[in-house]
């Protein structure tokens, strides 16, 4: 996944960036905030993807901060578009 997504010139991928929050606009995710080795980061996208595995931050934090996933019929319903 990794590979196919740097093969597109317009994918920027980050690594070893910790997130801390999300940034919201207009009631949809509008990019991350983070931490790396250098400090604080931001970034903003139009479409932003947090594949970042099963316990997710990203994930609890749209639950959070939108009320995304509130489903319960299926112990693992994260997909979200």
């Amino acid at each position: 996944m990794v590979a196919m997504a740097r093969s597109f010139a317009t994918v920027a991928m980050r690594e070893e960036v910790r997130v801390t929050d999300l940034v919201i606009e207009d009631g949809a995710v509008a990019g991350v905030r983070g931490e790396d080795r250098a400090g604080a980061v931001e970034f903003r996208a139009p479409l932003t993807i947090g594949a970042d595995g099963m316990r997710s931050t990203v994930a609890k934090l749209v639950e959070q901060r939108l009320g995304a996933f509130t489903r319960t019929d299926v112990p693992c319903a994260r997909a979200y578009y």
